[in-house]
């Protein structure tokens, strides 16, 4: 037992027991055992702090399969003609 740096087993004949409690894996806070929630990142939080997945994250939105033409379309260009005479300067 010389030199003992924490790593040693002091009480071989001692045995592990569950315990009473779970560590939220979000706040690390000790709760009740059976009070954690699995949540959608695979995390098993406490219910305070739980969060459902949000809808928008399941929308694959409109198909771009065919081009849509724009509402408003561009209107087509206008070129205006300036003539610059010696007169004028």
């Amino acid at each position: 037992m010389s030199g003992t740096n924490g790593t040693d087993i002091l009480n071989p004949d001692a045995t592990a027991t569950e315990s009473n409690y779970e560590v939220c894996q979000r706040t690390g806070f000790r709760v009740p055992r059976g009070t954690l929630l699995l949540e959608w990142t695979g995390l098993w939080v406490c219910p305070e702090v739980w969060e459902a997945r949000h809808p928008n994250e399941r929308d694959r939105g409109r198909s771009h399969e065919r081009a849509h033409e724009p509402g408003n379309p561009e209107p087509d260009d206008v070129f205006i003609s300036t003539t610059v005479t010696q007169a004028s300067l």
